[in-house]
């Protein structure tokens, strides 16, 4: 056992195998000083914590394309480099639509594998009238390993033009959660 001790200027460290407390006790950090868990070495999180977020939003709406018959991007993408890799990655998608006729279909694509997270069909459309609306795509993902994976949202048509974006800005978001 090592013990870290400052005094005028000059710091020690202290090593230990287990801190523990007595029954009923709170281990407690000073007042305006701060527990440090990741200078140095690693922290082991209980199952089912939020290590990371990362998250992209769109600075726009209202973009249009034409009638895509196979799916292409979106423009919407988030790159994450998973700290474990016996985690689970938590995956969500949100954007508004606007489509002119036919079908929209929507998936979440995980790029370095080509796996599709989660896939979602985004109403029937018959009328010429423009139909709009928003949708959420969610799904799980294993990472083999700890390689940065990125996310994107892609989509096409069966007719008509389809508008991504058109009333709320889109965003993907990406939680990595401890096993």
């Amino acid at each position: 056992c090592g013990l870290w001790v400052n005094v005028g200027g000059l710091m020690s460290t202290l090593e230990l195998k287990e801190l523990s407390h007595p029954s009923g006790e709170v281990i407690k950090i000073a007042s305006g000083k701060t527990l440090d868990l990741n200078s140095q070495g690693t922290t082991k999180m209980p199952a089912g914590s939020v290590i990371q977020v990362k998250k992209f939003q769109s600075a726009s709406t209202g973009s249009g394309t034409s009638t895509v018959t196979s799916m292409a991007d979106d423009g919407v993408q988030v790159a994450i480099t998973p700290k474990y890799a016996n985690s689970l990655l938590f995956v969500s998608c949100t954007s508004g639509c606007s489509v002119s006729g036919g079908y929209a279909y929507f998936r979440i694509l995980e790029n370095v594998s080509s796996t599709v997270v989660q896939a979602a069909p985004w109403g029937n459309f018959s009328g010429s009238p423009q139909q709009l609306g928003s949708f959420t795509i969610t799904g799980w993902y294993s990472p083999p390993d700890t390689s940065t994976r990125t996310f994107k949202l892609q989509g096409y048509t069966t007719a008509g033009t389809r508008y991504l974006n058109y009333s709320v800005y889109p965003n993907i978001t990406v939680m990595e959660i401890a096993q």
